[in-house]
């Protein structure tokens, strides 16, 4: 009996503090050791998925933690969030031109600390709806034109003015082609684009005038002289496609019409033309003139020449 007394008491002496340990903490329930532990760790603060600065699109920003089940709470105005703030549950739209936004967020879960709070400013600026252009190009005009606008914004509207003033919504909208005829004529035209939801574009301004070229005068290789009956002429004009028209009697040929005795046409740029002495008996002076014309040129300088047919 002695020998397993003794036995038994080597066993328990070890398992004494153990024992006692557990009595002391069973007996303090209060005491909130893990929970003092816990709060000396913050939460992981708040990231967002797109970074602060200036944007030309709206923008949707995603707000994550590394701290698995924490709340995160954010401000779009700010001020600093708390958990009376808006609790995130999907992504914080920045929209709108002009629109600025500070978005501060926090992340809470107890019994642990909060995290920093995340600030970060957001600027939209939409980018304004691309300038009219004119086509063709403003400037000089060697013929007629129809101007048409247009903007690199499909769905833009487009307003124009002719009269010099700035141009507004209220302006002619334009539909078609603004038509622009007659050597000489001009028009000013300024001209903007709108989109809804966009910045309206710049202004552009543009200048047309149509200055017609001139066609090249006719020449011929018959000088002024004394010549037998039947004198060819050969008559020509560098400006292709342009029509010839001449007189005998010295009248300046104005219009592309045969106006009787006297005035005639050579329907083509070039072409000889036969002077026949109408007495017979007599010589006949012939005071030889011909310009030549083109539609949407300017006519020709003259030429001139003086023949004296024998009969």
């Amino acid at each position: 009996m002695t020998n397993r007394k003794k036995n038994s008491k080597r066993f328990l002496l070890p398992l004494i503090p153990a024992l006692i340990i557990m009595l002391f903490f069973s007996s303090c329930e209060d005491i909130p050791l893990l929970t003092a532990v816990d709060s000396l760790v913050k939460v992981g603060a708040p990231v967002y998925s797109v970074e602060a600065g200036e944007y030309d699109e709206d923008q949707y920003v995603e707000i994550s933690t590394t701290t698995g089940d924490a709340l995160i709470y954010y401000t779009i105005d700010g001020e600093d969030p708390d958990s009376a703030s808006t609790l995130y549950t999907e992504p914080v739209p920045i929209e709108g031109h002009e629109t600025e936004i500070n978005l501060k967020s926090i992340a809470i879960l107890d019994p642990m600390a909060n995290s920093d709070i995340t600030s970060a400013i957001y600027t939209i600026e939409y980018v304004a709806v691309a300038a009219p252009v004119f086509s063709p190009e403003a400037g000089i005009q060697r013929q007629d034109v129809s101007i048409e606008i247009t903007s690199a914004a499909s769905s833009a509207a487009i307003y124009y003015t002719t009269d010099g003033t700035v141009p507004t919504a209220a302006s002619t909208q334009y539909t078609t082609p603004i038509p622009l005829t007659g050597d000489g004529s001009d028009i000013s035209i300024n001209a903007f684009a709108v989109q809804e939801g966009l910045p309206d574009s710049s202004v552009t301004f543009g200048y047309f005038k149509i200055d017609y070229l001139q066609a090249a005068a006719p020449t011929t290789s018959v000088s002024d002289g004394i010549y037998l009956n039947d004198l060819q002429i050969p008559l020509s004009t560098t400006t292709e496609d342009a029509v010839i028209h001449y007189t005998t009697t010295g009248e300046d040929p104005v219009t592309a019409v045969a106006r009787g005795d006297g005035y005639y046409t050579l329907n083509a740029s070039s072409g000889n033309i036969t002077l026949t002495n109408p007495s017979g008996t007599s010589n006949w002076v012939v005071f030889f003139r011909a310009k030549a014309f083109k539609d949407q040129m300017k006519t020709s300088n003259l030429l001139s020449r003086t023949y004296t047919i024998q009969p």
